[in-house]
């Protein structure tokens, strides 16, 4: 515990700020549930990391979201063995999704030793070998929503991962808003925030198509960006059928704080009159 050596990290980069709380809301909870997703059925998706450098490159190119390429791991998960006659061949457990009935409880019966499941411990696979380390450049809709018999993809993952741990049935409706926001990124179906900024430039009367974007064209561009956070303006879009409620200042909380030091006595009655209430008495 008091080993100042922090080891090994990893984690998700931060991502851009979008116009609405909605879009903020829907891919700080999926990443947040692609973490537990990793954790509870003991995925893997290391890759080099010069594939990586090479993702964020790609990244920056135009429409890179719809028709991009990125390498990501082929298996995240361990390897079923089955002979092909000619020696050993390495298939994908996901092969098996829909042939047999899945048994996720079984993922919390397993010991860890250190830090590794007795899954993927005892996998079938070889260690070391080309096809249990392999990746390919796949398109963000495949990344997403699966590719062939070995990749089932993000959202699937996520949408398994809900059912597990028994997700309410409100919690979930708005979850999947969530997701379906994705996914309809990933596909093309709904633009990225930076396609649809940059159609309103290309489309603005006052611009000259000379990668000049002036005072009026900035101006306007940053009332179109206001008014679509606000909810006074609908991107279809970029949102599809989801309608941002607009933000009003009626009922805010505008008393000012006070950020002065609170003195000791004060506290203490603070304290005295916020545990002799009915309800934290009674442990409520």
């Amino acid at each position: 515990m008091n080993d100042p050596h922090i080891g090994w990290r990893t984690e998700f980069r931060s991502m851009e700020m979008q116009l609405t709380d909605f879009e903020n809301a829907a891919f700080t909870v999926f990443i947040v549930l692609l973490t537990r997703v990793i954790l509870v059925f003991d995925l893997n998706l290391y890759i080099p990391i010069s594939k990586v450098d090479a993702n964020m490159q790609r990244a920056h190119s135009r429409n890179a979201a719809v028709s991009g390429k990125f390498f990501f791991r082929r298996h995240m998960a361990p390897l079923d063995e089955g002979d092909d006659g000619y020696g050993v061949k390495y298939s994908s457990m996901f092969k098996r999704v829909g042939s047999v009935p899945a048994n996720l409880d079984s993922l919390e019966e397993e010991e860890d030793v250190d830090g590794v499941s007795e899954r993927r411990r005892t996998a079938s696979y070889a260690a070391g070998s080309s096809e249990e380390n392999s990746y390919e450049e796949m398109t963000m809709e495949e990344i997403m929503m699966g590719k062939g018999e070995y990749f089932p993809g993000l959202i699937p993952l996520v949408g398994a991962y809900l059912e597990h741990i028994q997700c309410d049935v409100i919690t979930k409706a708005r979850i999947d808003e969530y997701l379906d926001l994705i996914k309809k990124r990933a596909t093309g179906e709904l633009v990225t925030t930076a396609s649809y900024l940059r159609t309103f430039v290309r489309n603005h009367p006052k611009y000259e198509k000379d990668s000049v974007v002036s005072n009026e064209i900035g101006h306007d561009l940053l009332n179109l960006c206001k008014e679509i956070g606000e909810g006074t303006r609908h991107a279809p879009e970029l949102l599809g059928d989801f309608k941002i409620r607009p933000i009003v200042v009626d009922g805010a909380y505008d008393k000012k704080l006070d950020s002065a030091r609170i003195t000791n006595e004060k506290l203490l009655n603070l304290l005295d009159r916020y545990t002799n209430r009915a309800g934290f008495s009674a442990g409520e």
